[in-house]
């Protein structure tokens, strides 16, 4: 055998090699979609998630997050508001329009907690009234309701009320968590002006 055709298996073994490789070798026209996500925070009634665009050689993203609402944002951030398994889909589209698909699903639980209501407060004098800024101690809050005795009142978490005469005012707080169950506390604020 020549010596030339020694290697003739070895050189056919590498044509097949490469052969075969050079379908995974993405094309610079190409776009590939990927991406992952990251826990964000969350309450007893939302959860936010960032998004993150692993994507290559895309040139624009649309992002669906499996609750009927979607984005052009390349990492966009998303809130979540209800238990359930979300299927999130990602295209990458190239230059030319085309797109590669990526998607991923996870199961969303929030824990529901019932309400829990407690406030304090800390009275500051002015010129013309007493300042008071309400300290709201509850837990599991998704909304909340205070009555300050006076005929105001406000959905604040932590407000600042003025008052303006003396009184024993009743001051109540009343809050509700996602659920909508509600826990209510009455305290007394003794105003005394100068």
């Amino acid at each position: 055998m020549p010596q030339s055709l020694k290697y003739l298996p070895y050189l056919m073994l590498l044509l097949i090699a490469l052969a075969a490789c050079k379908e995974d070798v993405i094309s610079k026209d190409e776009a590939l979609a990927d991406f992952s996500m990251k826990y964000l925070w969350s309450n007893d009634s939302v959860a936010a998630f960032q998004f993150i665009n692993l994507s290559y050689n895309a040139v624009s993203y649309l992002w669906e997050f499996g609750d009927n609402t979607s984005s052009r944002d390349i990492e966009p951030q998303h809130l979540y508001f209800h238990n359930g398994s979300y299927k999130i889909n990602l295209r990458a589209y190239n230059e030319s329009g085309t797109y590669e698909l990526a998607d991923s699903t996870f199961k969303l639980e929030f824990k529901k907690l019932p309400p829990s209501v407690d406030f304090d407060y800390i009275k500051y004098p002015t010129d013309s009234s007493m300042m008071v800024e309400f300290i709201n101690k509850s837990t599991h809050i998704h909304s909340c309701n205070w009555s300050f005795g006076d005929g105001r009142g406000s959905s604040e978490i932590n407000p600042v009320h003025h008052y303006y005469w003396s009184n024993n005012f009743r001051v109540r707080l009343k809050i509700h968590n996602a659920l909508w169950k509600s826990d209510s506390i009455i305290k007394f604020v003794n105003i005394s002006m100068k």
